[in-house]
């Protein structure tokens, strides 16, 4: 008889009630641990020296550096250059 009244009304049955309020809570846990993780990455990300190549129209490249930890950029013609200038500053 209790088989049959949960197949008649499945959400008034205080187990099943009781499994879903579980998952509800259990996918709430990893939804807010994912945006913890997230966060955490950006904040990591964004401390870190950024490095990229540059090119202007006559096609000469240079190589720039920004660290946001410092507000400090500089601009290399090489990518020696920028190699020394890392491991004198950061090594």
């Amino acid at each position: 008889m209790l088989h049959n009244s949960l197949h008649k009304n499945p959400t008034k049955s205080p187990l099943i009630h009781g499994v879903h309020l579980q998952a509800s809570k259990s996918k709430l846990a990893i939804l807010i641990n994912k945006i913890c993780e997230r966060f955490v990455t950006l904040i990591n990300h964004a401390s870190e020296l950024k490095v990229w190549q540059s090119r202007d129209r006559t096609g000469h490249t240079w190589w720039e550096a920004y660290d946001p930890s410092t507000g400090n950029s500089i601009s290399l013609d090489s990518e020696a250059e920028m190699r020394m200038w890392i491991e004198e500053r950061y090594h």
